[in-house]
């Protein structure tokens, strides 16, 4: 089981959605969340709200990867 934290800036730890993904390889949850912060970017560039990256936990909190969008530094 995997945590998916959307993070909607660089500088807060705040997640603005959590998800839990069940039963997926850990390259899977980083390609569907990675895909999800990309195809928002996508629709919403000028609008700069949403998530502009992710961080992955693992069951006990630890940080397994995180990623932020280039389009929105």
């Amino acid at each position: 089981m995997f945590t998916v934290l959307y993070l909607a800036d660089r500088a807060s730890e705040e997640p603005m959605e959590i998800q839990v993904l069940n039963g997926r390889p850990l390259e899977t949850v980083i390609r569907t969340a990675r895909q999800k912060v990309e195809l928002f970017d996508a629709a919403n560039t000028r609008a700069k709200k949403g998530p502009i990256g992710f961080a992955v936990e693992n069951t006990d909190g630890d940080e397994l990867y995180r990623w932020y969008s280039q389009v929105r530094l």
